[in-house]
């Protein structure tokens, strides 16, 4: 009891103190006076975590250094954290992709998604040295955080221990060559604001696997350090930067592929010699052309295709996941539908035929936007998301593609679903359309889709109520991809029998009327 009422008598002075002397208050030389000064003074009266008098990792005092470990990649590691002005000090916390602290880290407040876990932008799954990077973005040179494998390498190829420098909790790494650095347990931020200070380390790596909600991080605790933990990324969390002379960078680490199908992954850094190896050629081979990495899927399953800098032996993974649904050049037989591979750089293949169609030459059925189901009419008054006593649409979402809005994927289920507007456009700029036959023709690969000149079911034909417009002379296709500008319209594939043009990005339609659908899978 007397020692606890010591401590409070310490904590009152230390805050007092705070208060008038930012010089006497810092106590872990961070730079800032906050509860981790206050956490190190308690730790000193219970006999834990005696600050070491030095430990000279650093040159000078003038931070941050490019500390080299001796690693087999060439990767120097930044002696502090981001914000920091000591290697002890915690610096600031950011969540993933973002590049300025804020008060409150929740889902609500996380610019990368539309308020939920499940909304989360896509930001190709790498974002070392983008403008999503916070140390490209805040520190000179050729700083950048870390990706997982540099995280990883640093913990296979550096002893480590836990340790307290300057009555900071944390770990300290060395390398071969004994240098070191210090990386502290700065804890991380929640919605309830900042937790595990001085027992956990929480490190943002800069990947992420494309659709989730959480991203790679260097994880300390007390007697364990891991590369192989993920944290949801609306978390405040700390970064630790790295320098690398010709860091080994591929413009993705993920490829989702259909059999037969091949990707292409662009080494957009590296030393310009690699060999890679799959560690299932049954589901995915891999070969090298120049600075490219063509993976070929062979059988459903997944695989690690390992990508080796041959000079540095930096080594990256890529994860290649390939679903069964068979891909063709044209349809083979009349069992309808088939996918057709127009060789996309997204991955994306087109049906062969509508919704509702037998055969590529029909027009099959014709929906409303988010509708499932075929009706007589196509108006206002009996569209099922227009409220007619407010004379106002339902907001359904901004991409209904794969939804229970989608038509194509309720329809057909499996991999189909509507195309999104994005890859309406990639169809066009990929393709030569003929106006005589209806068709886009790859200029990759030479495959071909014939879209017929179905029209749509208009609500407002000529002022006389629902009639069909264009029938056998355009061609209107919806997208799953609703207007950003006005919640009344959705985007559509749009050409003409008489034009060589092809709208593929820019044309709406109010939701009402009645277009057929074109599925895509990827």
């Amino acid at each position: 009891m007397k020692k606890i009422l010591t401590i409070l008598i310490l904590v009152l002075m230390f805050t007092t103190t705070n208060a008038q002397s930012t010089m006497k208050g810092d106590l872990n030389n961070d730079g800032v006076i906050n509860i981790s000064d206050v956490v190190m003074l308690v730790n000193w009266v219970l006999g834990v975590g005696i600050p070491q008098d030095s430990y000279n990792i650093c040159p000078d005092e003038y931070h941050p250094h490019a500390i080299d470990l001796a690693l087999p990649s060439g990767t120097l590691w930044s002696c502090c954290n981001m914000d920091a002005k000591t290697p002890e000090g915690h610096g600031g916390y950011y969540a993933w992709g973002e590049t300025e602290g804020k008060l409150l880290y929740d889902w609500s407040t996380y610019i990368h998604c539309d308020g939920t876990s499940n909304t989360c932008h896509d930001l190709n799954g790498e974002i070392c040295g983008t403008s999503y990077d916070v140390a490209r973005m805040k520190w000179d040179g050729m700083w950048l955080m870390p990706t997982n494998m540099q995280q990883r390498e640093l913990i296979e190829n550096c002893t480590y221990e836990w340790t307290t420098m300057n009555g900071v909790r944390g770990v300290m790494f060395t390398g071969t060559n004994d240098e070191r650095i210090f990386i502290p347990a700065g804890g991380n931020y929640t919605e309830s604001g900042l937790s595990n200070l001085g027992t956990v380390g929480t490190y943002w790596s800069s990947q992420i696997q494309p659709g989730q909600s959480n991203a790679s991080i260097l994880y300390l605790k007390t007697d364990y350090v891991s590369s192989g933990v993920v944290c949801e990324l609306y978390r405040g969390l700390t970064v630790r930067p790295v320098v690398t002379p010709y860091p080994l960078l591929p413009s993705t680490y993920y490829l989702n592929l259909f059999v037969n199908m091949q990707g292409v992954v662009d080494i957009i850094s590296g030393y310009g010699s690699y060999s890679v190896e799959s560690s299932d050629e049954d589901v995915a081979t891999a070969v090298v052309d120049s600075t490219s990495i063509i993976v070929t899927a062979v059988g459903g399953g997944e695989a690690e295709i390992t990508v080796t800098d041959n000079r540095s032996e930096q080594r990256i993974i890529l994860e290649v996941s390939v679903k069964s649904l068979p891909t063709f050049a044209s349809c083979p037989d009349n069992n309808h539908p088939h996918a057709i591979d127009l060789g996309l750089p997204s991955g994306t293949v087109w049906a062969c035929c509508n919704v509702g169609a037998s055969l590529p030459r029909d027009f099959g059925d014709y929906y409303a936007w988010g509708e499932t189901e075929v009706k007589e009419s196509y108006t206002k008054p009996n569209y099922l998301y227009y409220d007619n006593g407010t004379q106002v649409y339902v907001d359904i979402g901004e991409d209904i593609c794969g939804t229970e809005y989608d038509v194509a994927h309720v329809k057909w289920g499996g991999y189909w679903k509507m195309p999104s507007r994005a890859q309406i456009y990639e169809m066009v700029k990929y393709c030569t359309y003929s106006q005589n036959t209806a068709t886009f023709t790859s200029t990759i690969n030479g495959n071909s889709v014939h879209l017929p000149f179905a029209g749509f079911y208009y609500a407002g034909y000529n002022n006389k109520g629902m009639g069909f417009k264009g029938r056998n002379v355009d061609g209107y296709y919806w997208t799953g991809t609703n207007s950003s500008t006005n919640n009344d319209d959705a985007y559509i594939l749009g050409y003409n029998k008489n034009s060589s043009g092809v709208n593929g990005y820019n044309l709406v339609i109010g939701r009402e009327n009645g277009c057929p659908i074109r599925p895509v899978a990827k």
